[in-house]
C-alpha cells in the first residue's frame, strides 16, 4: 500500500460510505473494504450458533475478535482439530491457505473483524465440508 496521500484518502472516504450487512442464519457480515489482493469484513456469529467448517483455496485469513466469546477450530493436515482456540477480545487467529476452520459464539453475539489476503474470488472461494 502506497502512503501518497490520494490513496490514504481514498481508503478513509471508502471505509466511511454506508455498508449493507448481510444477513445468515449464523449472524452475518459487513464488506468494509475490498481491492485486489485484500478484503476486509466486519462478521457477527449469534450465540450458539457457528459459520460452517470451511476452507479457502486461494487466500489466508486472519479473525481478530472485538466483543464477545467464542471458539475457533482449525483442522490439521491430518484432519484433526489442531486448535480449539478460545476466543475473547484482543485475541488473533490467522488461518493458512487451505486448512478447515470453523468459529462459533457461545453465551453472547460474537463480532470479530476478518482480513482475507490472496486472490479475492468474486462471491467467495469458501469450499464447505
Amino acid at each position: 500500500m502506497r502512503l501518497d496521500g490520494k490513496l490514504i484518502i481514498g481508503t478513509v472516504d471508502a471505509l466511511s460510505e454506508p455498508r449493507a450487512f448481510h444477513e445468515r442464519p449464523w449472524g452475518g457480515y459487513t464488506v468494509l473494504y475490498e481491492q485486489p489482493g485484500i478484503k476486509i469484513k466486519t462478521l457477527r456469529v449469534d450465540p450458539g450458533h457457528e459459520i460452517p467448517l470451511q476452507r479457502h483455496l486461494y487466500h489466508e485469513e486472519r479473525w481478530q475478535v472485538v466483543h464477545g466469546t467464542g471458539k475457533a477450530f482449525i483442522k490439521d493436515d491430518a484432519q484433526n482439530y489442531s486448535c480449539n482456540i478460545p476466543l475473547d477480545p484482543g485475541t488473533i487467529v490467522d488461518i493458512p491457505v487451505g486448512r478447515w476452520h470453523k468459529i462459533m459464539a457461545t453465551e453472547e453475539p460474537l463480532y470479530f473483524i476478518e482480513v482475507q489476503i490472496g486472490v479475492i474470488v468474486p462471491g467467495g472461494d469458501a469450499e464447505l465440508a
